[in-house]
């Protein structure tokens, strides 16, 4: 991997959801027309995006979050409602609202963000909004009311919070048939079995 650029980005598993996403995708691809999906295996909550990265950096990078993340517990998060950039109206992304039980995930990312800015990465400066994306419109038929649809549809949201245990570096490769994410390293918070 040396001298290789990847392009990385850090994020939250959302993987212990998959079956709730899964049954929130097959009623939201019936009746929202016009989106690219995400797959449910790939669905996590993004805390900071690097782009190209020159794999030289890793070990520093990977020194650094297992300092950050072993000062926090495994999070128990939950899914708490669907909504849309920049708004559920007109969205370009759908997405999962996402929370924690203990209200440590906006501490968490902030600690994450002051981390990697210490390595001299540059770092998002807009406020934290804990997210999962869902889909990202295409080709939205004109006048289709996509806000009025989602809210009639028996999303159950929220659902039950679900431990979350790691935090992961991800590889991010773009192909014709969308985005393939690989696992480059694990940070298990401090408890994680």
């Amino acid at each position: 991997m040396s001298g290789e650029v990847l392009r990385l980005f850090l994020a939250l598993p959302l993987s212990v959801f998959r079956d709730e996403i899964e049954r929130f995708l097959v009623l939201l691809k019936r009746n929202v027309p016009g989106i690219k999906w995400v797959l449910p295996e790939q669905v996590h909550l993004t805390l900071h995006f690097f782009g190209d990265t020159p794999s030289s950096g890793l070990d520093r990078l990977d020194e650094a979050l297992r300092r950050v993340v072993g000062d926090f517990p495994v999070m128990e998060l939950r899914l708490t409602g669907m909504g849309g950039f920049p708004d559920l109206k007109r969205p370009n992304v759908l997405w999962a609202g996402v929370e924690d039980r203990e209200g440590k995930l906006p501490e968490f990312e902030n600690s994450v963000r002051k981390g990697i800015a210490g390595l001299g990465y540059p770092v998002e400066t807009r406020p934290f909004r804990p997210h999962a994306t869902l889909g990202r419109t295409k080709s939205v038929p004109p006048g289709h009311a996509i806000h009025e649809t989602v809210s009639r549809l028996p999303l159950q949201l929220p659902i039950a919070f679900k431990p979350v245990d790691r935090l992961i570096l991800y590889k991010s490769e773009l192909r014709s048939s969308g985005a393939v994410h690989e696992i480059v390293r694990e940070f298990p918070f401090n408890g994680a079995a």
